[in-house]
């Protein structure tokens, strides 16, 4: 496991100084002891408004994923983002310019917009991450409607307490090997092999 936070543009009216739009607070390990030291060192930032660099985070997340994070190449890649609060859309700082996509904060964040739905989906196709997204009761919509656009992840509703966040997190990685699938080999039987909207290779 690894772990990865955010909060918000560290600017007026999205956020305070002190918040930052991503950051690698563990990159992937083994070890249970520096997983758990990282869970209780987050810390709960302010965010001025309701929306969160949720968007942006993950895009970041999906062009770091190997060279920072240090997914292993051909493994099964999930990111699971928690959150109870809807993400922070492009067009919201659009003042800012554009966001230009890479993997650079321009500006702590606070020099560029929040990314569109394709940049994220392309940074997520690029790595082969495949989102989770754990989100309190009233976000399920608002998350779905995002996967449908990204074409891969899944969303699972999440306690208010988190307290069910390890069933939850089972559940879905279970029901993501179930269902997306990238590289489908069939065999001299009468298999009907069906992709989806991921980057498919079917052979029969």
């Amino acid at each position: 496991f690894g772990v990865a936070s955010f909060v918000d543009k560290p600017t007026s009216p999205f956020g305070v100084t002190g918040d930052y739009v991503y950051q690698t607070d563990l990159g992937l390990t083994y070890s249970e002891a520096d997983f758990q030291n990282a869970v209780n060192g987050l810390v709960v930032r302010n965010g001025s408004d309701t929306p969160e660099s949720q968007i942006e985070a993950l895009m970041q997340f999906g062009l770091r994923s190997s060279s920072e994070l240090g997914y292993r190449a051909g493994a099964a890649k999930f990111v699971v983002l928690a959150t109870d609060a809807p993400p922070h859309v492009a067009g919201d700082f659009a003042s800012a310019g554009a966001n230009d996509g890479d993997a650079i904060l321009d500006g702590g964040g606070t020099g560029e917009d929040y990314p569109t739905v394709a940049q994220v989906k392309a940074a997520l196709d690029g790595s082969g991450v495949i989102p989770i997204f754990a989100v309190t009761a009233g976000n399920e919509a608002t998350y779905q409607s995002l996967v449908d656009q990204l074409g891969v992840g899944i969303v699972v509703t999440l306690s208010s307490d988190s307290s069910d966040i390890i069933e939850v997190i089972s559940g879905a990685i279970t029901d993501v090997l179930e269902t997306v699938i990238e590289n489908a080999i069939g065999t001299r039987g009468a298999d009907t092999i069906y992709g989806n909207e991921g980057v498919n290779t079917l052979r029969g």
